[in-house]
């Protein structure tokens, strides 16, 4: 080969390993410093990833009303999957912030995520943030009521705003918990201590009754007419992660040092206590991780095809009760971690269980398996 041939290729080279070099060097992503996550530099689809390439640390899940799946992370954004493809939404995208806490749907088919400084909507195009300027209605003169339709929606206000957000389709009214004897003379006015009526999960059942879980003061019922408290049995104390109607009609209760609760309109019943199942050490402030054995801090409920009740815990896996026995699940049955914030069951029934910082499981009767 002559020599200027061989110059000529060995130039050529060069410059293609400086591109090369150059392209990876601006498409390194940033540092959010604001929320510590770590996002892509844009949004863009990503084609045939499993799941197990989504945010090792999936927080909340909706299986949409045109079958799509959306998953929140705990500092990357939000992920959706259409059965093809995943595109994955961040503060870029309009998003108030990279930790997503929960995901809704309205009866339009706009998608509502809350995140850990505020909401935002998506309508199929692009996500609008809820503020001064985008309120949706929350600056109206009109003063805000509580009342319960069929097709509204209710969330937790997780920005500057304090309260409970309803948004009936057209309005999102700011509402606020009714007084409860029970909170320490707790002063509105002190934004510098930790509102005991901060609300963790939101639960409508079938009759249209909203269900509240707090910060410390158990559980409220709104019934559409009026309000009533469930405070017994360490159901006030520690927050309510969970809440969950059973096919049965029973209302299910998940408490961050209480353990499992079930209330059948009448009485409530502490299962964990019941079983023997509690941790005294987590309630006076020790062994805060990983305490084997316990049913203390539920956060997450759900029902599968058979009628069971699914629990998971941030600390011992996961307890299936079948109302009569109660089955404990760990690292042994194949989870990848003790820690179980959310259970999730899909439009199919499918049940997915999210891991902290291991990813999403689901149960194939006997042991669980990635997917």
């Amino acid at each position: 080969m002559p020599i200027y041939y061989r110059r000529a290729i060995l130039l050529l080279t060069g410059i293609f390993i400086l591109c090369k070099l150059s392209a990876c060097k601006e498409s390194t992503p940033h540092i959010n410093t604001e929320t510590n996550a770590q996002p892509p530099v844009k949004t863009e689809t990503i084609e045939g990833i499993p799941t197990t390439e989504l945010s090792r640390n999936i927080r909340s899940m909706l299986h949409d009303s045109k079958g799509n799946y959306w998953f929140g992370s705990e500092a990357e954004g939000v992920y959706r999957f259409d059965g093809k493809n995943y595109i994955q939404f961040t503060y870029k995208e309009g998003l108030g912030d990279n930790q997503i806490r929960y995901i809704n749907e309205d009866q339009a088919g706009n998608v509502w995520v809350g995140t850990g400084r505020g909401i935002s909507r998506f309508d199929g195009k692009k996500f609008t943030e809820i503020n001064d300027e985008n309120d949706f209605g929350l600056n109206s003169t009109a003063p805000a009521q509580w009342m319960s339709k069929p097709n509204d929606i209710w969330f937790e206000a997780s920005d500057k705003r304090v309260g409970i957000y309803r948004y009936d389709g057209t309005r999102l009214s700011l509402l606020q918990l009714p007084k409860n004897k029970m909170d320490g003379g707790f002063n509105v006015e002190e934004t510098n201590i930790v509102s005991p009526y901060g609300v963790y999960c939101i639960y409508k059942d079938r009759k249209g009754y909203v269900w509240f879980g707090t910060q410390t003061l158990g559980v409220c019922c709104f019934t559409g007419n009026s309000f009533f408290w469930l405070s017994e049995k360490q159901l006030s104390g520690p927050a309510v992660r969970a809440i969950f109607e059973d096919s049965k009609g029973n209302l299910w209760f998940g408490n961050n040092g209480g353990g499992l609760f079930m209330y059948d309109g009448k009485t409530l019943s502490n299962i964990t206590a019941e079983n023997g199942l509690g941790n005294t050490d987590f309630m006076k402030g020790k062994g805060l991780n990983n305490n084997p054995g316990t049913m203390a801090r539920v956060w997450s409920i759900t029902e599968d095809a058979s009628g069971d009740i699914w629990a998971s815990t941030i600390d011992a896996g996961v307890w299936r009760y079948d109302g009569k026995t109660l089955t404990n699940y760990t690292e042994k049955e194949g989870l990848s971690m003790p820690s179980i914030p959310l259970i999730f069951k899909d439009r199919k029934g499918d049940l997915w269980f999210c891991s902290e910082g291991g990813g999403i499981l689901k149960f194939n009767g006997k042991s669980f398996y990635a997917i």
